[in-house]
């Protein structure tokens, strides 16, 4: 979770541009002079057509969104999970990485080995994290966990 506190720690402007930083949409100094609605309006503007944000997204949407982020960020940095003895997992990972899912430097399982006593069963996906249910790597997401679950029988 230290990348994950790391992001949490930056002022508002700097967080949402590393939020969006896989779009390419806005940084931080464009983000700062605004107010908080401003900024919002702004991400809604030049997030749209992006096919990560839905085209009807408003600001409402937005602010659900960035509660949802901050939400899976509080509880990366707060949840400690046990050990997991029955089986291995199935881990897949983007090849670009992104400051909104850096990922961890130095662990391709990004912490996973320490939780799962049955090993786990690490895949890569070109794109992002954010483009992984996007065409085209869904594709290759779909045939990763196919593939997982004929070999486990889960």
């Amino acid at each position: 979770p230290d990348p994950v506190r790391d992001l949490l720690r930056k002022d508002e402007a700097e967080y949402l541009a590393a939020l969006f930083s896989e779009l390419g949409i806005v940084d931080a100094d464009a983000l700062r002079p605004l107010t908080p609605d401003a900024r919002l309006d702004l991400l809604v503007e030049r997030g749209k057509g992006s096919h990560l944000l839905p085209d009807s997204t408003d600001r409402a949407g937005m602010r659900r969104l960035l509660g949802v982020f901050q939400n899976n960020a509080l509880a990366a940095v707060r949840y400690r999970p046990s050990r997991c003895e029955t089986r291995n997992v199935l881990l897949v990972r983007p090849r670009i990485l992104t400051a909104a899912a850096p990922g961890i430097a130095g662990d391709d399982h990004n912490g996973w080995n320490d939780v799962v006593a049955g090993g786990v069963d690490l895949r890569w996906i070109d794109g992002t994290h954010g483009q992984m249910l996007q065409s085209p790597h869904v594709t290759e997401l779909c045939a990763h966990v196919a593939d997982y679950m004929a070999r486990t029988g889960v």
